[in-house]
């Protein structure tokens, strides 16, 4: 009988991995409607700028993996129109996302790439905490 290969235990279904993060980190945060509108809930509030930009571009990648949109980043006008906050808001805290490699830009839309998403859950999650 073969044993069972040790690194075996280190294959993770990437798919399923993000789904369950995205939805813990989420929930607190934001909603959806039926037709892929992001609904902000109270807690949102609480995160400063970049806490926002990144709880907004992990909502919009939450959509799309849902079916709820056609691509899981956002321009920087619909980061605006989704959370009420100004460009002059959304834009710095972008570039600031940018150079810790936490979002990145592909054509007009920036996103969280899939490298990112643990860290990216990671310190949401310690802002839902009040760390």
């Amino acid at each position: 009988m073969p044993e069972k290969d040790p690194l075996q235990a280190l294959v993770v279904d990437e798919t399923e991995l993000a789904r369950d993060e995205l939805a813990s980190v989420l929930t607190p945060f934001v909603r959806f409607t039926g037709g892929g509108g992001v609904l902000l809930q109270p807690a949102f509030d609480g995160l400063d700028g970049g806490g926002k930009v990144v709880c907004l571009l992990l909502a919009m990648r939450a959509a799309a993996m849902l079916g709820l949109r056609d691509r899981p980043g956002a321009r920087p006008q619909e980061l605006v129109d989704a959370s009420g906050m100004p460009g002059g808001t959304v834009r710095p805290n972008l570039a600031a996302l940018m150079d810790q490699r936490l979002v990145v830009k592909e054509g007009h839309e920036y996103l969280i790439p899939p490298y990112a998403l643990p860290r990216v859950a990671r310190l949401i999650g310690e802002k839902k905490r009040g760390n």
